[in-house]
């Protein structure tokens, strides 16, 4: 859920929409007349970002919930970009993934990221961090149902007995979720 072109040049950035009301309108109409066009179930995939652009009038989750309301459609749920913008934002990404509608939610996908400076950046070239595992596991007892798990890696591809097993901790993520009873707001 962002857009990559102002005034017809493409910014090779995926940049936030703005939280505007006005926005969410324009965005749930676009998505609407693709899902008319396409001939296959439309996935809407929450961003990183780094800054909000112009003033908001809701919070991200806001924006995104009533998006995948109003336009009816699924969501891709990146987890990743969840714990990133939570660590940029100062939220608590288990009450931010707790307020959305997890009925919506058709795949999940996570990736490594890295810190310069101040800021944390989604780079999809580092092992999956412990935290983001543990939201993964929180994420999927809470869904209560399972869903297709995608670990991104764009670059920095280690050798593929490493791959292996960080794909091992998120199985084992995942067989964990279900083998426990979901736990509304505990950090454990």
């Amino acid at each position: 859920m962002c857009f990559t072109s102002v005034s017809g040049l493409n910014t090779h950035e995926l940049l936030p929409i703005p939280f505007t009301r006005s926005a969410q309108r324009h965005t749930i109409e676009r998505v609407r007349a693709l899902q008319d066009a396409l001939p296959v179930p439309l996935l809407l995939e929450n961003i990183t970002y780094y800054a909000e652009l112009g003033a908001a009038e809701m919070p991200e989750s806001a924006f995104v919930a009533g998006v995948l309301e109003g336009a009816d459609c699924g969501w891709l749920l990146d987890v990743s970009n969840v714990y990133v913008n939570s660590l940029n934002f100062g939220f608590d990404p288990r009450a931010w993934i707790s307020g959305m509608p997890l009925d919506r939610v058709r795949q999940i996908h996570v990736g490594g990221y890295e810190k310069f400076g101040e800021v944390t950046i989604d780079t999809h070239g580092a092992p999956i961090s412990d935290p983001v595992i543990e939201l993964l596991r929180w994420t999927l007892a809470k869904l209560g149902r399972r869903v297709p798990v995608l670990l991104e890696r764009d670059h920095h591809l280690q050798e593929l007995q490493a791959l292996l097993l960080e794909r091992g901790k998120l199985q084992e993520a995942y067989e964990e979720a279900f083998a426990r009873p979901a736990l509304e707001d505990s950090h454990a």
